[in-house]
Protein backbone atom coordinates (compact mmCIF):
# COMPACT_ATOMS: atom_id res chain seq x y z
CA UNK A 1 0.00 0.00 0.00
CA UNK A 2 1.24 3.44 -0.77
CA UNK A 3 2.40 5.59 2.16
CA UNK A 4 -0.47 8.04 1.52
CA UNK A 5 -3.09 5.29 1.57
CA UNK A 6 -1.48 3.75 4.65
CA UNK A 7 -1.73 7.08 6.51
CA UNK A 8 -5.42 7.26 5.59
CA UNK A 9 -6.26 4.06 7.45
CA UNK A 10 -3.73 4.24 10.28
CA UNK A 11 -5.46 4.81 13.62
CA UNK A 12 -8.91 4.03 12.28
CA UNK A 13 -11.24 1.33 13.57
CA UNK A 14 -12.52 -1.49 11.38
CA UNK A 15 -15.34 -3.75 12.48
CA UNK A 16 -14.36 -7.08 10.89
CA UNK A 17 -17.25 -9.52 10.50
CA UNK A 18 -16.20 -12.95 9.23
CA UNK A 19 -17.49 -16.36 10.30
CA UNK A 20 -14.40 -18.28 9.16
CA UNK A 21 -12.05 -17.83 12.12
CA UNK A 22 -8.72 -18.43 10.30
CA UNK A 23 -9.72 -15.98 7.55
CA UNK A 24 -10.88 -13.45 10.15
CA UNK A 25 -7.61 -13.76 12.06
CA UNK A 26 -5.56 -13.31 8.88
CA UNK A 27 -7.48 -10.21 7.78
CA UNK A 28 -7.27 -8.78 11.31
CA UNK A 29 -3.51 -9.30 11.31
CA UNK A 30 -3.16 -7.54 7.95
CA UNK A 31 -5.23 -4.60 9.17
CA UNK A 32 -3.35 -4.34 12.46
CA UNK A 33 -0.05 -4.38 10.57
CA UNK A 34 -1.37 -1.32 8.69
CA UNK A 35 -2.02 0.47 12.01
CA UNK A 36 -5.75 -0.19 12.19
CA UNK A 37 -7.69 -0.98 15.38
CA UNK A 38 -9.79 -4.07 14.67
CA UNK A 39 -12.93 -5.36 16.38
CA UNK A 40 -13.43 -8.99 15.33
CA UNK A 41 -16.89 -10.54 15.24
CA UNK A 42 -18.20 -13.82 13.85
CA UNK A 43 -21.56 -12.90 12.36
CA UNK A 44 -23.90 -10.11 11.32
CA UNK A 45 -26.05 -10.30 14.45
CA UNK A 46 -23.01 -9.64 16.63
CA UNK A 47 -22.12 -6.75 14.32
CA UNK A 48 -25.56 -5.15 14.62
CA UNK A 49 -25.39 -5.55 18.40
CA UNK A 50 -21.98 -3.86 18.41
CA UNK A 51 -23.27 -0.98 16.29
CA UNK A 52 -26.26 -0.62 18.65
CA UNK A 53 -23.84 -0.50 21.58
CA UNK A 54 -21.96 2.29 19.79
CA UNK A 55 -25.18 4.31 19.74
CA UNK A 56 -25.93 3.75 23.42
CA UNK A 57 -22.43 3.76 24.92
CA UNK A 58 -20.76 6.44 22.81
CA UNK A 59 -18.16 7.23 25.44
CA UNK A 60 -16.94 3.66 26.00
CA UNK A 61 -17.53 1.71 22.76
CA UNK A 62 -15.46 2.80 19.79
CA UNK A 63 -17.52 3.45 16.71
CA UNK A 64 -16.09 1.72 13.64
CA UNK A 65 -14.91 3.90 10.78
CA UNK A 66 -15.54 1.05 8.33
CA UNK A 67 -17.24 -2.33 8.47
CA UNK A 68 -15.51 -5.11 6.54
CA UNK A 69 -17.85 -8.10 6.32
CA UNK A 70 -18.18 -11.39 4.53
CA UNK A 71 -21.33 -11.71 2.43
CA UNK A 72 -21.87 -15.43 3.04
CA UNK A 73 -22.26 -16.15 6.74
CA UNK A 74 -24.66 -18.59 8.38
CA UNK A 75 -27.71 -17.16 10.15
CA UNK A 76 -27.15 -13.51 9.24
CA UNK A 77 -25.36 -12.62 6.01
CA UNK A 78 -23.54 -9.49 4.99
CA UNK A 79 -26.67 -8.50 3.06
CA UNK A 80 -28.75 -8.93 6.22
CA UNK A 81 -26.22 -6.75 8.03
CA UNK A 82 -26.63 -4.02 5.40
CA UNK A 83 -30.42 -4.16 5.80
CA UNK A 84 -30.10 -3.93 9.58
CA UNK A 85 -27.77 -0.94 9.36
CA UNK A 86 -30.47 1.02 7.53
CA UNK A 87 -32.26 1.34 10.89
CA UNK A 88 -29.14 2.52 12.72
CA UNK A 89 -27.92 6.04 13.38
CA UNK A 90 -24.37 4.67 13.25
CA UNK A 91 -23.76 3.93 9.55
CA UNK A 92 -20.11 3.47 8.70
CA UNK A 93 -19.27 2.52 5.13
CA UNK A 94 -19.43 -1.22 4.46
CA UNK A 95 -16.95 -3.14 2.33
CA UNK A 96 -18.08 -6.69 1.61
CA UNK A 97 -15.84 -9.66 0.89
CA UNK A 98 -17.07 -12.73 -0.98
CA UNK A 99 -15.90 -15.87 -2.70
CA UNK A 100 -19.08 -15.95 -4.78
CA UNK A 101 -18.92 -14.11 -8.07
CA UNK A 102 -22.68 -13.60 -8.54
CA UNK A 103 -23.74 -10.42 -10.35
CA UNK A 104 -27.20 -10.47 -8.72
CA UNK A 105 -25.72 -10.67 -5.21
CA UNK A 106 -23.23 -7.91 -6.00
CA UNK A 107 -26.02 -5.73 -7.41
CA UNK A 108 -28.18 -6.30 -4.34
CA UNK A 109 -25.23 -5.53 -2.04
CA UNK A 110 -24.65 -2.20 -3.77
CA UNK A 111 -28.37 -1.40 -3.69
CA UNK A 112 -28.34 -2.00 0.05
CA UNK A 113 -25.40 0.37 0.52
CA UNK A 114 -22.15 -1.56 0.19
CA UNK A 115 -19.47 0.86 -1.00
CA UNK A 116 -17.25 -1.89 -2.34
CA UNK A 117 -17.13 -5.64 -2.91
CA UNK A 118 -13.82 -7.48 -2.73
CA UNK A 119 -13.58 -10.85 -4.42
CA UNK A 120 -11.83 -13.74 -2.62
CA UNK A 121 -9.07 -14.64 -3.05
CA UNK A 122 -7.85 -11.07 -2.78
CA UNK A 123 -4.53 -9.33 -2.89
CA UNK A 124 -3.58 -7.77 0.45
CA UNK A 125 -2.85 -4.40 -1.14
CA UNK A 126 -6.21 -4.48 -2.92
CA UNK A 127 -8.14 -5.18 0.28
CA UNK A 128 -6.34 -2.44 2.19
CA UNK A 129 -6.88 -0.03 -0.71
CA UNK A 130 -10.63 -0.75 -0.66
CA UNK A 131 -10.77 -0.02 3.08
CA UNK A 132 -8.80 3.20 2.56
CA UNK A 133 -11.09 4.17 -0.34
CA UNK A 134 -14.18 3.61 1.79
CA UNK A 135 -12.72 5.86 4.49
CA UNK A 136 -11.86 8.59 1.99
CA UNK A 137 -15.38 8.52 0.51
CA UNK A 138 -16.98 8.58 3.97
CA UNK A 139 -14.85 11.51 5.06
CA UNK A 140 -15.61 13.38 1.83
CA UNK A 141 -19.33 12.75 2.33
CA UNK A 142 -19.02 14.12 5.86
CA UNK A 143 -17.25 17.22 4.56
CA UNK A 144 -13.92 16.39 6.19
CA UNK A 145 -10.62 17.18 4.52
CA UNK A 146 -9.06 14.11 2.94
Amino acid sequence: MSPVASRRIEGTCVLLVEDDEPVRELIALLLRDAGVDVVELGDGIEALNYVAACEVYRQTVRQPDVILADINMPNFSGLDLLMGLRESRVRPPVVLVTAVNDVDIHTEARRLGAVSIVQKPFEVEGLLAEVAGALVRARADAGELV
